[in-house]
Parts: structure tokens; C-alpha cells; sequence
């Protein structure tokens, strides 16, 4: 509920989304505590993924939204190798299980190296992609094939933070800055294709849209109006 009445509010907000909702209710939320319908984002994060969601509030910014939308991303992804889903995260059913994986630290060195520049990415079949006028997604869900022309996108930075790889299930943890419209998911998927054993999304984090970071972000789990209207900027 708002904390008290008083005008609306109206500009831009960093917000940090947990895992477990989707972006629409981070905006359902948004809607509830200051009572403005027109509000939007620059730019989906799963369910699965946590981290930056740059909001406008009020229909003056959310036209600027595309101001957002076109900066780079960076990402925090984990993903376990030897393991490839349907919607290539953990939150998809399993297409592809090895039952152990065998892999060196130099392979994994080589394969995530090899991503940086720009290649040519297949969207997951999972995505909002349209096909014809309906999302990609929709037809997934539906068991259609789905089948998404390669688009060109950038990876500009992409280092390993941390590697475990243990038997039967390896995991590996990179950093990732990239150009709009790249999927780390399949990103992820490209990965373990490249090693020859495939890998699926575990855990993913945008930490940073520009020079917006996630650190700068308001929390919707206890913050009330006064404590966004604090957070509320005009670009």
C-alpha cells in the first residue's frame, strides 16, 4: 500500500528483482504501492534470473524507455555442463543428461574465450521471439518446433569467476558484458556445444545495464513510497 497520499510518482527507478517472480509482477507491484498504471521496463529477466530492472513510472518516461534498452548488459551466469532443457535453464525439462562429464580447465578456458566478439546466436525456442505474429514461446509450450533465424550480437567481455569440475556434475560461473538482444541462455547453450558435452542455465544475474548497477537498486520486498520516491531519478 502507499505510504501516504501525495503526487504521484513519476521518472525512473532501479529495482532489484529476485529470483522467483517474473518482470510483470515487479510491475504489478510497482502499480500497487504508488497507484500510476503506466508503468514499464527496459528489458525482460526470466523468473529464473535475479538482478537490474531500469522502470519508468508515468507515462512522460516510460516513452523514454528506449533510452535502456539499447545499452549493454552484464550478466552473472552459472551453469552446469553435461545437461542440456528445453528452455536451456534449469526450469525446462531435461533433453540431454550425460551420466558423468569429463572436462580440463583449459578446455573451459577455451570454449568461454572463444565467445568473445560477435558471432551469430539462434534464440532460445523459448523467448519472445515472434514467429509469424506469435511468440516463440507460445509455440514451445504448445510442443511446435520453433525454429529463429541466427541474429548478430556482441560479447564484449566474457571471464570465468569460478570453475568446479567435479564428476558427474561440473559447474562454471562466468561474467558476461554484451550487446542488446544477446540471450545468455543460449549463450550457455552455445558453450556446451562447443565442449562437445552441453550446459544449461542454473542461476543468472543482470548486475549492471550501462552504468546503472544492481547495488544502486531498491528492493520491492520491504520498501514502502517514501523510499522509492527517494530512489526515483530523471535521465
Amino acid at each position: 500500500m502507499p505510504c501516504d497520499e501525495r503526487n504521484p510518482v513519476a521518472g525512473f527507478v532501479l529495482v532489484n528483482k529476485p529470483v522467483g517472480p517474473s518482470s510483470f509482477h515487479v510491475i504489478a507491484q510497482l502499480r500497487r504501492l504508488t497507484g500510476v498504471r503506466r508503468i514499464g521496463h527496459a528489458g525482460t529477466l526470466d523468473p529464473l534470473a535475479s538482478g537490474l530492472l531500469i522502470v519508468a513510472i508515468g507515462r512522460q518516461y516510460t516513452r523514454q524507455l528506449d533510452t535502456f534498452v539499447g545499452m549493454d548488459k552484464s550478466y552473472r551466469v552459472t551453469f552446469e555442463l553435461g545437461k542440456t532443457t528445453t528452455t536451456y535453464d534449469s526450469e525446462g525439462s531435461i533433453t540431454h543428461q550425460l551420466p558423468q562429464v569429463s572436462v580440463t580447465a583449459d578446455q573451459v578456458y577455451a570454449a568461454v574465450a572463444g565467445f568473445q566478439g560477435t558471432y551469430d546466436q539462434i534464440p532460445p525456442a523459448f523467448s519472445a521471439k515472434k514467429v509469424n505474429g506469435v511468440r516463440a514461446y507460445d509455440r514451445a509450450r504448445k510442443g511446435q518446433t520453433v525454429v529463429l533465424a541466427p541474429q548478430s550480437v556482441r560479447i564484449d567481455s566474457i571471464m570465468i569467476e569460478a570453475m568446479v569440475l567435479s564428476i558427474p556434475n561440473p559447474t562454471v560461473t562466468v561474467s558476461v558484458r554484451c550487446s542488446k538482444g544477446t540471450y545468455v541462455r543460449s549463450l550457455v547453450h552455445d558453450i556446451g556445444q562447443a565442449l562437445g558435452v552441453g550446459g544449461t542455465v542454473t542461476a543468472l544475474e543482470r548486475y549492471a545495464i550501462g552504468s546503472y548497477e544492481v547495488d544502486q537498486a531498491i528492493s520491492l520486498d520491504t520498501a514502502c513510497l517514501d523510499q522509492l520516491e527517494a530512489m526515483v531519478f530523471h535521465a
